[in-house]
């Protein structure tokens, strides 16, 4: 990642109420798993100007340290719901291009989280995307999704924002 990257996420988390005193990270996001396991935070947004659905992602390991973060952006604009879809399989693949096998992923969209956990179907583009992210976490049972309050994502936030850039 670039080091520009770097400070929008540092930049990011100084806002986010997120502050390293004494060596210990301080913030809503909670720290509760062994060493190997990463968090990771997503998010995305509209760019309504130049019509683009973008995402953002930051990677923390089990002390909150930064590890990577990413950006992507894609021509067109889908529903929020099916944009924070699409912005956890963008994160789902970029955790598995760096051959990381234990991640909590977290979300502010609770209804993403509760989609990927029930068992109804349908033929809605945010089903198909779903039903490809389930694939995905089948294939790697060591991946969480779980549900987290916005002001632990405001990194990530920061982050799709980022991507328009």
């Amino acid at each position: 990642m670039e080091i520009s990257g770097y400070r929008i996420w540092k930049k990011a988390r100084n806002r986010n109420g997120g502050v390293v005193e004494n060596g210990n990270w301080n913030s809503l996001w909670e720290i509760v798993t062994p060493a190997r396991v990463k968090h990771l935070l997503w998010n995305a947004g509209f760019n309504r100007i130049l019509g683009t659905t973008n995402c953002g992602w930051c990677l923390r390991d089990d002390h909150g340290d930064f590890v990577v973060a990413g950006t992507a952006w894609d021509g067109g604009t889908f529903s929020i719901l099916e944009a924070e879809a699409l912005a956890l399989k963008e994160a789902i693949q970029g955790v598995i291009t760096l051959h990381i096998s234990h991640v909590i992923f977290e979300s502010d969209s609770q209804l993403l989280v509760h989609g990927l956990k029930s068992n109804s179907c349908g033929n809605s583009e945010f089903n198909v995307i779903i039903d490809s992210i389930k694939l995905l976490l089948l294939d790697f049972p060591n991946f969480k999704v779980k549900f987290v309050k916005r002001p632990a994502n405001l990194v990530a936030h920061t982050l799709s924002k980022a991507a328009n850039s």
